[in-house]
């Protein structure tokens, strides 16, 4: 986001579905996780897994990209997203 009014519109979202608490358990942090930036990221299709990395450990930095989809998928199982540790 690029303006206070959007990163308070996502940053309530963020607290109204209470993410720190449900991701407290696996985020690295001192007092609570925290909100640093909110956007969409649109894709039409892909043929394969394409991983993301939030942060790689030498850089000594804990963050975690929360991505989800946006529509009401009928498949419920990994809702479409897949993890590897």
């Amino acid at each position: 986001v690029d303006d206070e009014h959007s990163f308070q519109r996502f940053e309530a979202l963020f607290e109204r579905l209470e993410l720190p608490q449900r991701f407290s358990s696996v985020i690295p942090h001192l007092s609570s996780p925290r909100l640093f930036s909110a956007f969409y990221v649109c894709r039409s299709w892909c043929e394969a897994h394409s991983f993301h990395t939030d942060y790689m450990r030498p850089v000594g930095l804990h963050a975690l990209t929360l991505i989800t989809p946006l529509r009401d998928y009928q498949e419920t199982d990994s809702f479409q997203l897949t993890y590897k540790p």
